[in-house]
């Protein structure tokens, strides 16, 4: 087990969803664009962890830091992108 790699595992759930979350604040609650931007990133960090061989104990801490990055994520009022505008 490398601490290396367990920081760049928590670094990388947070990133993705960080940005996941800024996605999922501009899509309509309960749609199908939702439900993709919370479970995007999962493949992507399960693969890393299983990768790595790094320990199940690990999942819950990967778990509460997608989960925490999805809500800063959304909360984030910056300039809206056109790209993520909700369309009417």
């Amino acid at each position: 087990m490398h601490w290396s790699h367990i920081a760049a595992l928590i670094l990388t759930a947070f990133a993705c969803n960080l940005i996941l979350g800024k996605w999922r604040s501009y899509q309509k609650k309960m749609s199908a664009k939702w439900f993709v931007a919370i479970h995007l990133s999962i493949p992507l960090l399960v693969f890393l962890r299983l990768y790595w061989q790094l320990p199940n104990w690990l999942i819950i801490f990967t778990i509460g830091t997608a989960v925490l990055a999805q809500f800063v994520g959304g909360a984030l009022q910056v300039e809206r992108i056109p790209l993520f505008r909700r369309r009417v």
